[in-house]
């Protein structure tokens, strides 16, 4: 496992049981967007560890090869022909390792062999079929083992999400039947249990992008934009 990044910790309440991995941009630090964890106004009900990590230092040549912090290193304005892959493997590897410990930490349980499966189903279907991801790996020096460990990293990264759903957007049953009650049984014959735990999944989801959208209107209101340098592009 890659050595641990190090970062900016806070919690909002103490004995965490759910995990945030916040991401800086290109010249920042962890530091830059630890401040916005006040501004959020959380409950205290709501016992959420956010972890600020620090990009590693690298010259950054679209930048004159300046020295900064930067998750991998921008070979040009044309990103999707010029490609720095070994950064970003390192950085994936960095952050897979915080993510290892998040999850150890709030304790959830690691995909398994099944879940994985169905990650890597879900890889080779996007990516056009088993013959286009061959031709990738082959373009990329790579083999089956890292797409197998993309799968792993997938289906845990998954399992991250639903446990932090499961902590912070909380769905009563009076919602389920409430809901229940408007939408009408849609589905005859369907298990009971099925289907109220499907809904209660769409709730929560509903519940938690409405958190999110509330959270970047405060963001907005309350964080003030820091401007480092100017910067002029060719």
């Amino acid at each position: 496992m890659a050595e641990l990044l190090p970062a900016i910790e806070i919690e909002t309440s103490p004995n965490p049981d759910a995990s945030v991995i916040w991401l800086h941009g290109l010249g920042d630090t962890g530091d830059g967007w630890s401040q916005v964890v006040p501004a959020l106004a959380l409950p205290n009900t709501m016992r959420v560890r956010f972890v600020f990590p620090h990009a590693p230092v690298r010259p950054v040549t679209i930048n004159g090869g300046m020295r900064m912090r930067a998750w991998y290193d921008i070979l040009g304005a044309q990103i999707a022909a010029q490609q720095d892959v070994a950064g970003i493997r390192m950085s994936i590897g960095e952050l897979d390792a915080l993510i290892a410990r998040e999850a150890e930490r709030v304790q959830i349980t690691r995909p398994t062999a099944v879940m994985v499966a169905l990650e890597k189903q879900h890889l080779l279907a996007s990516a056009g079929g088993v013959e286009r991801v061959e031709e990738l790996l082959a373009a990329l020096g790579a083999d089956d083992a890292e797409l197998n460990a993309t799968a792993e990293r997938r289906a845990l990264v998954a399992a991250f999400l639903r446990a932090n759903l499961e902590g912070t957007t909380l769905i009563s049953e009076r919602e389920i039947d409430a809901h229940l009650a408007r939408e009408g049984a849609r589905r005859p014959g369907a298990n009971p249990e099925t289907v109220r735990a499907e809904v209660r999944a769409a709730l929560a989801r509903e519940s938690l992008a409405r958190n999110i959208e509330r959270w970047v209107r405060v963001l907005r209101a309350r964080v003030p934009v820091r401007i480092y340098a100017a910067f002029e592009g060719s």
